[in-house]
């Protein structure tokens, strides 16, 4: 059972009272096992105004969201807002006073199981919204960004990076319920460390967006020790939209007692109202309330195939033993384990670090491990059993028994161990070594020595004296423990440091030059990652005001397609950024969009010069290279934009005039157009002589 739960409420208004009844007799023991859960849902409400006449009210209330792991039948219709969160609307002509409105929804939850996490992925333009700071969600503060950095320096990949985020919310915000009458913000939530789960979510949300991980708020309610609650969590994209609750550090894996009912971008209060009429007053939201009638649910077995291992048969009282835990999942979650030492009248056994979150990926064998001591005072001449139980809402319990012999004369006090490593720092990739050298032992006996690894337990024999060598690649730079062990009841640590080398860049930008407006084209971006093992990286790519993001993760040389396109002209400045934990490179590139001239002439003839005069224009975009041909003779007439005037001696007579020009992008036009240019008369010079008459004559 959770042990505590989640009152934040907001204010609207006036006030608004948030209320929850509970029908029906059935109950829940065990939220995190429910895996699906039907319910019968009521919301309704009651709103007053103080004075005057209201023609009409709107009112939008939060409705339980229709998603992949939640169907939602209702007897009201939804709307959905510009960041894809589903609404209940009540427009109400000539309402009366109070205000009511009520909706009944069926609705059934499964439990969220992330299974798949794609590796490369585009983050869609309306998910990019979810990386934005608000007012109270401040992703963008150097105290909030640097202490992710230094929460995430070891994580491996983003659903790494959200668990160990969530996690440390978890076990640095105390839960304190005299803090659920308002949802404070993140810089806050830092500074004080304690709050309900509105402020949890709100600092993993800071958190999260910091490291460009796109994350939003979800409202609803959940089941608890004092049964149904509203309460918040979090979603973040990775690809896929994975469940994050930092309350319960719920990662991956969300049990079906979560009842979704928005998703914000801050963890701004969801229900409004707008009114309009006259002289109106006051408008106080006196009821909010939502009824949840479980009708039935589902709970999943826990999982039972994994493996407890013991260093040792029988131990000694003062000797060491390691426990280790093996086992592989089959989905990402965060699981809290806790191994149990034996109660009673002697204190046989004290465990290092009982409680520990383990973040799982599926098809990735986990180990872990407990430093187990046992008690040098023990009464001499026995022999204890103590079973050592493994706790876990999503595994089995399941016991070890330890075995203490205190009747042995001390057979061991003399063996020491001693560890070596084939360098204190090395580079990812190369291979660790480490020398365990026993000295002191006694007897025939046939001695087991192991190491426990980030994945893997590697174990060697020995008969008396003698020095081993475990060798192994890790798989990750930062600091390195690695436990040694050895079935005479000793259990020492090695550490040593793996280091990153090579560079992460933008190889090259292959793009074109200019692009037709409204047509689509593309940039190749090529991506070198030098260093030893895969890197998480974000690509960012920013072009005319508009950002798109992909998530990228590998090793080697990559190539990524981005599609180009334009609404208007111009040159187009695009930068290329990529950003990871510990790189960031950009480059700019420049595209001109245009668009296909409309280009025409228009011809006139000089009878003093004996000149042909042309006039070409090119409206919409620039023409390029405009070549104008007559009477075997071509006009150069450059780049045009607009209009432009030549001249060219011409005889009398009929002409074909041919004009040839290319746009933008080099693409080549021409057309043709006849023209007579006639013999001189009297009549005509007389006309030209008035014509050029007045022109001269200045109107006073």
């Amino acid at each position: 059972m959770r042990n505590f739960i989640c009152l934040a409420v907001g204010i609207s208004f006036a006030i608004m009272f948030f209320s929850v009844n509970v029908l029906g007799t059935v109950e829940i023991t065990d939220p995190a096992a429910v895996s699906e859960l039907n319910l019968n849902i009521v919301q309704d409400g009651k709103i007053i105004a103080s004075t005057g006449i209201i023609e009409w009210a709107n009112i939008t209330v939060a409705a339980p969201q229709k998603t992949p792991t939640q169907t939602v039948v209702t007897t009201q219709d939804t709307i959905v807002n510009e960041i894809g969160s589903q609404y209940f609307n009540y427009f109400i002509e000539n309402p009366p006073t109070p205000i009511t409105y009520s909706t009944q929804s069926t609705v059934t939850v499964r439990s969220q199981r992330t299974k798949y996490i794609p590796g490369t992925y585009t983050i869609p333009e309306d998910i990019i919204v979810f990386l934005e700071a608000t007012d109270t969600i401040q992703s963008d503060n150097a105290e909030i960004k640097a202490l992710a950095d230094s929460i995430l320096k070891d994580a491996k990949n983003d659903f790494e990076k959200i668990a160990l985020l969530s996690t440390w919310v978890t076990e640095n915000v105390e839960y304190d319920l005299a803090y659920r009458t308002k949802a404070y913000d993140a810089l806050w939530v830092l500074e004080n460390e304690v709050g309900v789960c509105s402020e949890f979510a709100t600092l993993f949300i800071a958190f999260a967006r910091s490291q460009g991980i796109p994350t939003r708020y979800v409202s609803g309610w959940a089941y608890g020790e004092k049964g149904w609650e509203p309460h918040a969590y979090a979603e973040s994209y990775l690809g896929v939209w994975v469940p994050v609750d930092p309350t319960w550090n719920e990662v991956g894996h969300l049990d079906a007692t979560h009842v979704k009912f928005s998703h914000q971008l801050g963890n701004e209060v969801s229900n409004k109202i707008k009114v309009s009429g006259m002289s109106v007053g006051t408008i106080t939201w006196l009821e909010d309330n939502t009824e949840l009638e479980i009708l039935d649910f589902t709970e999943d077995e826990k999982q039972e195939d994994y493996e407890l291992i013991k260093s040792a048969e029988v131990l000694e009282a003062g000797d060491d033993a390691v426990v280790v835990l093996k086992f592989e999942p089959e989905e990402y979650k965060v699981v809290k384990l806790s191994l149990l030492p034996c109660a009673g009248t002697y204190s046989i056994a004290d465990i290092d670090d009982v409680e520990k979150n383990i973040i799982l990926s599926p098809g990735k064998e986990t180990v872990v491990s407990w430093t187990v001591h046992i008690n040098p005072s023990l009464d001499p001449n026995m022999i204890y059993t103590c079973p050592l139980t493994l706790n876990s809402r999503l595994l089995t319990r399941k016991s070890i028994n330890l075995v203490v012999d205190t009747a042995a004369a001390n057979k061991k006090t003399n063996t020491v161990l001693s560890l070596d490593v084939s360098s204190p720092v090395i580079v990812l990739g190369d291979s660790q070594s480490i020398y365990a050298e026993l000295r002191g032992t006694t007897g025939e006996d046939v001695i087991y020595a192991g190491v426990v690894l980030e994945d893997d337990v590697i174990e060697q024999t020995t008969i008396g004296d003698g020095t081993m060598e475990f060798t192994f690649t890790p798989k990750s730079a930062g600091e390195k423990e690695v436990i040694a062990y050895t079935s005479t009841g000793i259990v020492k640590t090695v550490e040593f440091t793996v280091i990153q080398t090579g560079d992460v860049v933008i190889d090259s930008v292959v793009m074109p030059d200019d692009i037709k407006i409204g047509d689509r084209s593309e940039a190749v971006v090529t991506l070198k990652n030098n260093r030893a093992n895969a890197q998480g990286m974000t690509l960012y790519v920013t072009a005319d005001g508009k950002d798109s993001a992909e998530r990228l993760s590998f090793l080697g040389a990559k190539n990524v397609t981005v599609p180009l396109s334009f609404e208007d002209t111009g040159i187009k400045k695009i930068r290329f950024l990529i950003k990871g934990d510990d790189f960031e490179h950009s480059t700019t590139k420049q595209i001109e969009v245009f668009e296909v001239p409309a280009v025409d002439i228009k011809a006139s003839y000089d009878y003093k010069t004996n000149e042909g005069i042309f006039t070409v224009t090119a409206k919409n975009y620039r023409a390029d290279d405009v070549v104008v041909s007559i009477a075997g003779n071509k006009i150069d007439f450059g780049r045009v934009y607009g209009e432009k005037t030549m001249r060219e001696p011409i005889e009398v007579g009929a002409h074909t005039i041919i004009v040839e020009y290319m746009d933008a992008s080099g693409k080549e036009y021409s057309f043709e157009k006849d023209i007579v240019v006639k013999k001189d008369n009297i009549i005509s010079r007389i006309i030209r002589a008035i014509i050029e008459f007045f022109s001269q004559i200045e109107v006073m």
